[in-house]
This record gives structure tokens, C-alpha cells and sequence, in this order.
């Protein structure tokens, strides 16, 4: 399991343990500002490009806490499953298949900047960044009612 963490933060997880059926499983246990904290580390470590993505991926990723804080879960859910169309789309970029472009953004006023034409511009989200973070937004889904 990827995660990532910054000098004096503590991630936490659920060990189960079925000794019968020799398996181990860890779950994680995603903090309402863990995808921000996490997304910021990814960009600080230039895991994430460009910086525009980097960008778009942080305001969803506040947004989604401030849903969290609110209690608002369509807001959440609706944040998540953009940031991790995104944050896919950005994995999948180097990919020969993959769709170059962002056009099927264009509803969504926050990915404006990674619309623009930019040959010159890489696009990219690493492992295990990619991974971590991932596992972040997918938990704070699957959590919702």
C-alpha cells in the first residue's frame, strides 16, 4: 500500500489478520485533510505536472474538505470523482491510447488552465505518488452513503 507522509505526520491503518486463511490486510484510514496534505506533498516533490494540475488537483482537494467540514457529501463526492478523473487522466498521459486533451473537462471551470493549448507541456502524476493518492480519494469515496 502506497501513502505518503511529511516529517511529524502519523497515517494510520486497520491490520486484519486472518491467521486460518494466512492473509494480512491493510486498510487505510484517511483523515479529512489527508488528500490536501498528500496532494501538496506529491507536488512538492514534483510527482505531479504541471504545476497547473498540481493547481487543480489542490483547489478539489480543499474543496472536498470543505465539503467534509460541512457535511455536504454530493459537493464531496462530486469533488472526488473529478480529482480522481484528473489525477487518472494525468497517470495515463505517457500512454499511447490515453486521450491527449482535456476537452472533456470543459464543464468544470477549475481544469480552464489545462485546457489551454500547451505543446511544450508534460503531463504526468508518478507512482507511488499516483498510487497514494489514489488510495486517498477512493477511501473518502467508498466512505460515502
Amino acid at each position: 500500500m502506497d501513502v505518503l507522509v511529511n516529517k511529524g505526520v502519523t497515517r494510520t491503518v486497520t491490520v486484519n489478520c486472518d491467521p486460518a486463511g494466512r492473509r494480512l490486510q491493510l486498510v487505510p484510514i484517511v483523515a479529512p485533510g489527508d488528500l490536501l496534505l498528500d496532494t501538496q506533498s506529491a507536488c512538492s516533490l514534483k510527482d505531479i505536472a504541471p504545476e497547473a494540475a498540481c493547481d487543480v488537483l489542490e483547489s478539489l482537494a480543499s474543496a472536498v474538505e470543505k465539503a467534509i467540514t460541512n457535511n455536504d457529501t454530493d459537493k464531496e463526492r462530486h469533488n472526488l470523482e473529478l480529482y480522481l478523473r484528473i489525477l487518472n487522466r494525468l497517470h495515463n498521459w505517457g500512454n499511447k491510447d490515453a486521450r491527449h486533451d482535456w476537452d472533456d473537462f470543459k464543464d468544470h471551470p477549475k481544469c480552464d488552465e489545462l485546457r489551454k493549448d500547451k505543446d511544450d507541456t508534460i503531463f504526468f502524476a508518478k507512482d507511488p505518488a499516483y498510487s497514494a493518492l489514489k488510495l486517498d480519494a477512493e477511501t473518502l469515496l467508498n466512505a460515502l452513503p
